[in-house]
């Protein structure tokens, strides 16, 4: 659809307060140039359910979870975001021989680049699984 260019939504300076933490495009809305939308909610949810879950985070309070889980999704976010808006700049023009050369380069860029997005491990190779839960470690960092 082509009536009107996405809306690019400023950033928030917190997702959270001390018992309030806003997820998925609540927090970081991103333009729809790579469906990377509802996989971030997702990620969101899955990464607040490991540290709602984990005893030690908890303990540390809702704030410093709340705190803790901004930190964390931030990074992975503004690389997303990065890529994404990478993606959408390829996108959209009413030269039909033009769009086909976009689609071919966009295609070796997928497939052949060693800085695909295919081949982005940050992207495809995610395992939120391995962030990190709340430690002393964290708490110091995040308390600083």
């Amino acid at each position: 659809m082509r009536g009107w260019a996405p809306y690019m939504i400023p950033d928030l300076p917190t997702w959270h307060t001390n018992r309030v933490l806003l997820i998925g495009d609540a927090a970081h809305c991103i333009p729809p140039y790579s469906g990377q939308g509802a996989a971030q909610a997702f990620e969101d949810a899955g990464y607040l359910a490991r540290l709602l879950t984990d005893d030690k985070s908890v303990a540390y309070g809702y704030s410093i979870v709340f705190a803790h889980f901004e930190q964390v999704r931030k990074k992975r976010f503004e690389h997303v975001r990065q890529v994404t808006a990478m993606s959408g700049r390829s996108r959209g023009t009413s030269n039909k021989f033009i769009w086909y050369l976009k689609k071919y380069f966009m295609w070796l860029f997928l497939q052949r680049n060693e800085g695909g997005y295919l081949r982005d491990d940050r992207i495809c190779g995610y395992d939120l699984n391995q962030e990190p839960l709340i430690n002393d470690e964290n708490v110091v960092k995040i308390t600083a």
